[in-house]
């Protein structure tokens, strides 16, 4: 496992060759991806070009009108959330951006998102997703420059600290491409690459749980994917053309 003391800087080519390894594997095993992560996929495919992702689209139209739970708004964006589904004691960051242009976000939103940067972990790398909700829905953003600024600088931090690569390490370094001109340096996309595994897949041994593998290779697509192609930044994480209900 590469440390982060001195890592030479992977070759293009064999990042590109990483990348590519992992889109096969994710588009085998499209048909039993968890649509959630199908969302991550959609976005990575729009975002960066990827042509051999196409089929996320026609996965997510046969989720419209069907999906449900407080982040459903990922795969159907017409689906708003409720008040029911960001109750006061304890609702999903990403669910409460959803909300931004609808009922709205809660009113201790801000301080939750600031409490992120403490809290660290998927709290962390959930108020970064929040931000590129809110940034989709064209609303006003409850992570101001400063505390984007405190998450990126703990999200470095985290994954400087990184000993372990799982699905959260590997999320870790896949937000950043959420903010502007950060890339998770050379140790990262080394330590990424080390892990992968010879079928192409992503997920730290034993995770032989195919939902894991199928969220954490996605999230090595878009990880790798930054670090490799131009992206298109008029791309939003919110599906703009969606099916016509009959």
């Amino acid at each position: 496992m590469p440390t982060s003391s001195s890592v030479p800087a992977p070759s293009a080519a064999a990042i590109a060759e990483a990348r590519d390894r992992a889109i096969a594997w994710s588009v085998d095993h499209l048909g039993t991806t968890d649509p959630y992560t199908v969302v991550l996929l959609d976005y990575v495919r729009r975002r960066f070009g990827l042509r051999a992702l196409d089929g996320t689209a026609a996965q997510l139209d046969a989720q419209t009108g069907i999906a449900e739970g407080p982040e459903a708004r990922l795969i159907d964006p017409r689906r708003r959330p409720t008040e029911a589904d960001l109750p006061s004691d304890s609702y999903s960051l990403v669910a409460a951006a959803l909300a931004c242009d609808g009922i709205g976000a809660p009113d201790d939103f801000s301080e939750r998102l600031t409490e992120a940067v403490d809290l660290g972990g998927y709290d962390l790398t959930h108020a970064l997703v929040a931000r590129l909700v809110e940034r989709s829905l064209g609303c006003r953003e409850h992570v101001s420059p400063e505390l984007t600024n405190d998450l990126e600088t703990a999200l470095r931090a985290e994954i400087a600290a990184s000993h372990t690569w799982d699905d959260l390490a590997i999320e870790r370094i896949a937000v950043l491409d959420t903010v502007a001109d950060v890339d998770p340096g050379d140790f990262a996309i080394a330590a990424l690459l080390s892990t992968q595994r010879a079928d192409g897949s992503f997920g730290e041994l034993p995770a032989d749980d195919l939902g894991v593998r199928t969220h954490a290779t996605a999230l090595a697509v878009w990880a790798l994917s930054a670090a490799t192609l131009p992206a298109d930044p008029q791309e939003q994480l919110l599906r703009a053309e969606l099916p016509m209900r009959g």
